[in-house]
């Protein structure tokens, strides 16, 4: 299955498709806890999706755009170090993809 593209639908259809099982190929979830399940991610305690996600304990999803805890550091890397930006303001959307890459920021 190619899809979702987004990471709320993904949390929706994962456990579906892990027991039936089919793969998944997402050219656009970014949340990280999807596939991590690292303190660093942010991904442990009530954030650790995976056991929900992979109720078989099989891996059968897979995405090819970055995270958000990726994308959120390099957007502040390029503004500090090649825009020379000191201050910056982060406005997001509200929406999931909005406040995760916003709060990685």
């Amino acid at each position: 299955i190619v899809g979702p593209f987004n990471s709320s639908v993904a949390k929706a259809e994962m456990p579906i498709t892990n027991q039936a099982p089919l793969a998944q190929i997402s050219p656009a979830n970014t949340n990280q806890c999807l596939t991590k399940n690292t303190a660093e991610a942010g991904c442990t305690g009530a954030n650790n999706l995976i056991p929900t996600l992979r109720p078989t304990g099989k891996v059968s999803y897979f995405r090819i755009a970055t995270t958000d805890d990726h994308q959120g550091p390099a957007g502040a890397d390029y503004m500090y170090k090649t825009l020379n930006l000191k201050k910056v303001y982060v406005i997001d959307d509200a929406e999931t993809y909005g406040i995760g890459i916003s709060n990685a920021f």
